[in-house]
Order: C-alpha cells, then sequence, then structure tokens
C-alpha cells in the first residue's frame, strides 16, 4: 500500500485507505524531498549567518534576470555537468519550465501562427493544445519522430506550405517549434547530433523559434563515452548546437530549464538559456521588471547549497539510484512480458519509461482494468493526433523502491492479462 504523503497526493486521490499507485506522476518523490528539505535548512543557516555581510539582501526586490549569485553558482556547475560550457550572463531566471514557455509563447505568439510539437509528447501540454480553451493563440501541429528525433522531412514540408504575418521586428519568428531533445518526454529518445544541426538550419532558413526543453539533462545515467553515472555527461544541448559565430546566425534557440525535476518542484525557480535580443526583451518584460526578477529568496538560498556543494552530491546519489532503479524495471518487464510482444525502452536518463503493447491493443482500455490500483499515462494523452494507442508511460521517479517495483510488477500482471483475453 502506498505511504501517504503530502497534499499533493491527496489531490490525486491518493494516501488514507486508497490502495492506487500513481505511476503517471513525473515529479521526485518524497523519499527525495526529506534529503532536499535537510539540504535547504543547512543551506539557509548558512546563507544568514552573520558572517554574511548581505545576508538581506534576498528579501528585497532582485535583478530583472535573476539573482546574480545564483546564476554564478548555476553557470558554474552546468558547465562542469554538461559537454559545453554555460555563460551566466545567458541564463535568465523565472518560475519554472511551464510559466517561461507560457511567457514565450504569450509574447512572441499572438497572430495565430503555428506551434509545432513532436508527436508524442509532454501530455500536459497535449492535453492544454487539444482544449478549444487554451490560453495560447497558435495552430497546433504534430511531427512524428523516430529514435534520433523528428522527422525533418515532414517539419519541412509544413514550413514550406505555411501561411501566416511575416516576420517584423516585434514578431521575428514565423511559428514556433516546442521539443524535448534530451531523454524525450515520454520516448526517452535521444536526438542525434545531426538531428540537432538540421533543426538549427531548418529554423533560419524558415525564421521559426525553437523552445528547447531541457529540464531532464542533469538526470543523465550513462552516454556513450562514459558508463558510470556520476561521470557521465548528458548529449550537446540544442543552444550549443546555435552557433553565435555562424555567419546565418538568427538567435533560433532558447532553452527552458528547471529545478523541479533534479531537485525539488516547490522550490518554483526555472531558468532561461537565452540569445541576447530575447534577453533584453524579457529583462524589460513587465512581469520581470515590475516584480524585478523571480523568487529572488529561494535563489539565494540555491546559489548557498551549491556552494556548499549539496545540490551536486544530491545529483550524483540520484543518478546511482535511477540507473540502478531503471535496470531493474526493465528486466522485469521484459522477462515477464517480452514473449508476450511488450517492449520497453531503456532510457539512459530522464524519468519515464515508454512502453510498447501489441499493436492491436490500446493502453486507454489496460488503464480503465487496473486504475483502482495503478494508473499512469496512455500514449494518446502525449498524441496530439490521438496515435500512439497501444502506448503506455510510466514514471520512476516519485515513489519509493518498495512501493514503485511491486506496482510495475502488478502491472506487468494486467498487462498479461489483457493480453491473454484478447487472444
Amino acid at each position: 500500500m502506498p505511504k501517504f504523503y503530502n497534499s499533493f497526493e491527496e489531490c490525486l486521490g491518493i494516501g488514507g485507505d486508497s490502495k492506487k499507485v500513481c505511476l503517471q506522476i513525473g515529479a521526485p518523490g518524497a523519499h527525495s524531498m526529506r534529503n532536499v528539505a535537510k539540504m535547504m535548512k543547512e543551506a539557509t543557516i548558512k546563507h544568514f549567518d552573520e558572517s554574511n555581510p548581505r545576508n538581506e539582501e534576498i528579501l528585497q526586490y532582485g535583478c530583472c534576470s535573476g539573482n546574480y549569485e545564483l546564476k554564478q553558482e548555476l553557470a558554474k556547475y552546468l558547465s562542469e555537468s554538461y559537454r559545453n560550457p554555460v555563460k551566466s550572463e545567458d541564463i535568465f531566471v523565472h518560475n519554472g519550465a511551464s510559466q517561461g514557455l507560457s511567457n514565450l509563447l504569450y509574447y512572441y505568439f499572438q497572430r495565430g501562427e503555428t506551434l509545432f510539437v513532436e508527436d508524442p509528447s509532454y501530455w500536459n501540454l497535449i492535453c492544454d493544445l487539444k482544449n478549444k480553451n487554451t490560453m495560447f493563440s497558435t495552430k497546433t501541429i504534430g511531427i512524428g519522430m523516430d529514435i534520433n528525433g523528428l522527422n525533418l522531412d515532414e517539419l519541412e514540408n509544413h514550413l514550406k506550405d505555411m501561411k501566416g504575418p511575416e516576420p517584423n521586428d516585434r514578431y521575428p519568428y514565423r511559428a514556433a517549434l516546442y521539443l524535448i531533445p534530451v531523454y524525450q518526454n515520454p520516448t526517452g529518445y535521444v536526438y542525434s547530433d545531426e538531428r540537432c544541426k538540421e533543426i538549427i538550419q531548418l529554423a533560419r532558413k524558415y525564421d521559426l523559434m525553437v523552445i528547447s526543453d531541457d529540464v531532464y539533462n542533469l538526470l543523465t545515467y550513462s552516454s556513450p563515452d562514459c558508463d558510470d553515472p556520476i561521470l557521465a555527461k548528458p548529449p550537446t544541448r540544442l543552444f550549443w548546437h546555435d552557433n553565435k559565430d555562424d555567419e546565418d546566425y538568427k538567435e533560433s534557440v532558447v532553452t527552458l530549464s528547471s529545478f523541479s525535476k533534479f531537485l525539488a518542484p516547490g522550490l518554483r525557480v526555472g531558468w532561461f538559456e537565452m540569445p541576447r535580443r530575447m534577453f533584453r526583451i524579457f529583462e524589460t518584460y513587465f512581469l520581470s521588471d515590475s516584480g524585478s526578477g523571480w523568487n529572488e529568496y529561494t535563489s539565494g538560498i540555491l546559489a548557498s547549497a551549491f556552494k556548499l556543494g549539496l545540490i551536486q552530491d544530491h545529483v550524483k546519489k540520484t543518478r546511482v539510484h535511477y540507473r540502478k532503479l531503471i535496470h531493474e524495471l526493465n528486466k522485469m518487464i521484459t522477462d515477464r512480458l517480452s514473449a508476450f510482444g511488450v517492449t520497453c525502452n531503456y532510457p539512459t536518463g530522464g524519468e519515464f519509461l515508454w512502453i510498447a503493447l501489441p499493436r492491436h491493443l490500446s493502453a486507454d482500455v489496460l488503464l480503465e482494468k487496473c486504475k483502482e490500483e495503478i494508473t499512469f499515462i496512455p500514449g494518446s494523452r502525449c498524441s496530439i493526433s490521438q496515435s500512439h494507442l497501444n502506448y503506455l508511460r510510466v514514471c520512476y521517479a516519485f515513489y519509493d523502491d518498495d512501493v514503485l517495483i511491486p506496482a510495475v510488477g502488478k502491472l506487468c500482471d494486467y498487462i498479461k492479462k489483457y493480453i491473454e483475453e484478447s487472444e
């Protein structure tokens, strides 16, 4: 039986006498949060120590682009963790990836332009885009994928036929492309360097803004050149491929990142990695300018946690744990279900298993059969075209192992029974 942890679970209908395990929750769980709570307490005490002569500053309005110390510490850590350097002057702090995406689309695309998305993609965004009451004034088009990323022939065919307002100084982009190139949600795919470079060329050719959701990059467990989850580096990020020294550089890529996945969502801190023109606009954007930045207090405490090495140690432990967990879960699913035609990805990072049932079966039907005990995200919810009907997404980050592993085992039982009933 799952343990009752907090009000977040209560709003999902978990807790008390409920036996339901919600494998759709894409967030770190209480086992991780307890460590983060200790970390934040230690960092807070350190920051407000009397030896810090300016410790009160994080209680005041801050810099429009975010707390300076956090940006410095974050850039240093990311440069050490990534394959290429990150500059603090490119970092713009915000309240999380969803808010960042919303602000980008709201500011640049209010004239009915096109938003391209991966098919499948992040289910919450897809559900909102399907909703006629969505806040985004865009026409949405899904683009298919393979293991290396988007189908670029399909994307370019749409770009060639795209109609709409011509770019100008206020609206420099004809359309937007939202993608998750590293440990893609839900598939776990990683975009190849070749595919990334081709996306950049298309973006420059067709005045396309590419919004790269990089919230999973630090959750890297292995890479082609390193099998150690502590030392492995994530693939080269798309923002780096958009080389500022290229003659045809157009500031095409902006990165969305967040502390939510590798630390804690309740911190409500994320960041853009932004080209200069966009950075200057967002510095004078009303929400940034009037509020003088975002979440100055928490940003200051996070900077202190970086200086103490607490975040670095937490991420290392998380990587080691998830690497072991992925191996165990993938082996369980493969051993028990491969004979029935079920496949499961083996992600090298991120938070999700992407399970494929035999083609004639429906994950939505499976969910109806097991939803009193086990829930997950059916592939149809991740797809703007309502495809991927035989897929389901399972998150392995939220529950303690003593709840998660038996729950996935029970899910295997439901899948096996569903397949046998359909024969």
